[in-house]
Order: C-alpha cells, then sequence, then structure tokens
C-alpha cells in the first residue's frame, strides 16, 4: 500500500511539473539568434619568389536571425524569420607582396516550426526545422562583376534553452543538418556561363555557434 501511495505520489509530481513546463498554446515568441566566427589559416605560397612564402587567408562571419512564432499547440510554435549575414574574406601574404579583401552578403526570409521538450521548468531542449528563400552576392573578381545567388533552404537546428525568468530564454546551439540551393548568375559579366550549386550536410561545431534571446508574450 506504500509503495502504491508512492508510485501515485511521484507520478502525480511529474505531472505537475509537465504542466507547469509546458509552454501554452497562444503563447507568442519574438526573438532570434546573433553569432560571429573567425578562422585563419596559413598555407605554403609557392608561387613567391621568396622562399619559404606564406598565404594567410582569413574569414571572419558575423550572422544575425530575427523570429516571431505563434504556439499553435502546447511547447509547438510555427512562425516566420530572416537572416542576415556578413562574410569578410582576408588574403596576404608573408613577405608582404600581395592582399586582398572581399565581403559577401546572405540574406534569408522563411517559415519555421519549432518544438520545445522542457526537462525542467528552466532547462530543456528545442529542435527548429525552417526553410525559404536566400539571396547571396559576392565579387567574382577580375573586374566580372559580382555573382548574384538566387534559391531556397532548408535546415534542422537542435538547441538547449534555458529560461532565467519565465517570460525570457537565452538558447544556444552549435550546427545542424543543412541543404542550401542557388542559381548564380554574374549580372555585369553576359560571357561568365551561369550554373547552379546545391549543398547538403550535417554542420557541427564551435566555428557554428549561435546564441539566442526569445521573449515570451502571454506566458
Amino acid at each position: 500500500m506504500k509503495k502504491l501511495f508512492l508510485f501515485a505520489l511521484v507520478g502525480g509530481l511529474a505531472s505537475n511539473a509537465q504542466a507547469q513546463t509546458a509552454i501554452k498554446a497562444g503563447t507568442i515568441q519574438l526573438g532570434g539568434t546573433i553569432g560571429y566566427s573567425r578562422s585563419s589559416q596559413d598555407t605554403p605560397d609557392f608561387l613567391s619568389s621568396y622562399y619559404p612564402g606564406v598565404l594567410t587567408t582569413t574569414t571572419s562571419q558575423f550572422a544575425v536571425a530575427p523570429a516571431v512564432g505563434y504556439f499553435v499547440a502546447d511547447n509547438l510554435a510555427l512562425g516566420i524569420s530572416g537572416t542576415y549575414q556578413v562574410t569578410h574574406y582576408a588574403l596576404s601574404s608573408t613577405p608582404s607582396y600581395q592582399s586582398s579583401n572581399e565581403k559577401s552578403t546572405l540574406f534569408k526570409v522563411g517559415l519555421f516550426g519549432q518544438y520545445y521538450k522542457m526537462l525542467t521548468e528552466q532547462f530543456g531542449f528545442t529542435g527548429t526545422l525552417g526553410g525559404g528563400y536566400q539571396y547571396d552576392g559576392r565579387p567574382y573578381g577580375y573586374n566580372s562583376g559580382d555573382l548574384a545567388g538566387k534559391g531556397a533552404y532548408a535546415n534542422l537546428t537542435p538547441a538547449v534553452v534555458f529560461f532565467p525568468i519565465p517570460k525570457l530564454a537565452i538558447g544556444a546551439s552549435i550546427g545542424g543538418l543543412d541543404y542550401s540551393y542557388f542559381s548564380i548568375k554574374a549580372p555585369n559579366s553576359p560571357s561568365l556561363t551561369d550554373y547552379k550549386k546545391s549543398d547538403f550536410g550535417a554542420n557541427f561545431g564551435l566555428s557554428q555557434l549561435l546564441f539566442s534571446g526569445t521573449f515570451y508574450f502571454g506566458r
């Protein structure tokens, strides 16, 4: 009898905790992600008249992605998101005889679905499935004008989420599954052949680190 009572008590507490941690249908969330990464690589420069020469390639990237969603069911939100991403590419040589700097800009806009799995009232996981339209503009070089890529994207991103207060969440992710498709043209260079590009893969690592902040209305 005592064991039965204890099992009932634990079950009741678990059900109560689940009821408290659920983000209810009708809640509105407003937030997004922000991230910055930088990488540098040195390679031998065999074309240099100086030996051994070194080419240094540095890539830095900043991205911000606002999003707004509506909980159509407990712990399940649907919404719209956008992304603005700037990437800088720098090339330098040692001894110094050449250098270059280029910048590409990526825009995205699309829809997403996000599911929350709360383990406690303050800590849990999210899975976000999104997709939509994207545009990528970047320099081609050699005075041939810029490349313009238009296409579609899809991604699945897991993340951890922490609620310091019930209406505010802080999240972090280190990548996910990504699909990207571009139809690429050079508007200022008719002689350059148009082409298509698609990529699919799992991208995880600290270079993919993104932080998010989300505010919940009606929670």
